[in-house]
């Protein structure tokens, strides 16, 4: 449950996923508001350099959330005893990257010993754990074309990894129905983007400068993007507010931008020509590898969607800081740093 306790008893936090981009974030920021903070990794330190990616006053655990055996399970629940935030970044992302199984496991099953832990490591004192859980936009598929989408709209996952967020956010509900003192929050995240989010936006910006981008489809498709920055804030934000309480939020920031005005910015920045020319997606599935694109990559391309966040903006207050033509503009020096 979220509270205001003074220094002399610090909110305790524990995140899995911690190391990746929006983890890091996280976790600094919990430690910036005087949190206790601990984390749970996949990896333990001695084979593994990951958790030197976070602050010495991280408090460690190493457990495979995808083991329900004894020692794993012992792990997770001296690592949750006691907590008041849950925050459950980590899981399997890419399609091409996963099997189905590997999916189910990773984020449904994994999910379900996390909280089965978290649980009975709390089952005595009988305190109230706010679970804050990274869900993805893909809950709704990929095309919605002429649709703004709330979190009462339809479920259509259109594949493996969505297939598994869906089935991952019943877990989650399904122990705040059967245990009052479970709580959680989950948010349904866009495709993030950021300093630790560039790899395939970069991809992008390199085809574009050299003449060689096409859009999949007429362009006008809809892209939802969330700066990591924003994702962080509002992660801390939920857990601070009683009104998140067992509710389901879309994230982003908001601005239903296509896919030819993000190419546009791009083409801007280098001071060249915006592409001209159009590729079906049939043809785009064929072609991708010759330009380095996964088939997850080709999936956001193609991808039509408009996010409503009226929800968190009204009930929480939350107002996206960065928007892509600005932080794009960020990015975009990035790549060029990178690429002298």
């Amino acid at each position: 449950m979220p509270n205001n306790r003074g220094a002399e008893t610090p909110i305790i936090d524990l995140v899995t996923g911690a190391t990746s981009g929006i983890g890091r974030g996280l976790v600094q920021l919990l430690l910036n508001e005087g949190h206790e903070v601990r984390a749970l990794l996949r990896q333990s330190p001695t084979t593994s350099d990951e958790w030197m990616r976070l602050p010495p006053n991280v408090k460690l655990y190493v457990a495979d959330l995808r083991s329900g055996e004894e020692p794993e399970m012992q792990v997770m629940m001296d690592a949750c005893r006691g907590i008041d935030n849950l925050f459950h970044l980590a899981g399997a992302v890419y399609n091409y990257k996963h099997t189905f199984n590997d999916l189910i496991e990773s984020n449904v099953v994994a999910t379900d010993n996390l909280l089965s832990a978290c649980q009975e490591a709390n089952r005595r004192s009988g305190k109230a754990v706010h679970v804050v859980f990274a869900s993805s936009e893909s809950v709704y598929g990929y095309n919605r074309p002429g649709e703004t989408l709330t979190e009462e709209s339809e479920i259509r996952p259109a594949g493996a990894y969505s297939e598994s967020k869906e089935m991952a956010e019943r877990v989650v509900e399904s122990y705040a129905e059967t245990d009052p003192k479970m709580n959680y929050t989950i948010l349904r995240l866009g495709r993030l983007y950021g300093p630790h989010y560039r790899d395939s936006f970069f991809k992008v910006f390199k085809l574009i400068k050299e003449g060689r981008a096409m859009y999949v489809g007429s362009g006008d498709n809809h892209l939802t993007l969330m700066h990591e920055n924003d994702a962080v804030r509002l992660m801390y934000l939920v857990s601070q507010n009683p009104k998140s309480l067992n509710k389901i939020y879309n994230a982003a920031d908001g601005v239903p931008y296509t896919a030819k005005e993000l190419f546009g910015i791009v083409a801007e920045y280098f001071k060249v020509k915006p592409p001209k020319h159009h590729i079906p997606r049939t043809v785009a599935k064929i072609v991708r590898p010759i330009n380095n694109i996964t088939s997850d990559e080709m999936e956001f391309l193609a991808s039509d969607r408009i996010m409503s966040i009226d929800k968190v903006r009204s009930e929480l207050g939350f107002v996206p800081k960065e928007k892509m033509t600005k932080a794009g503009i960020e990015m975009l020096k990035l790549f060029e740093e990178s690429h002298k």
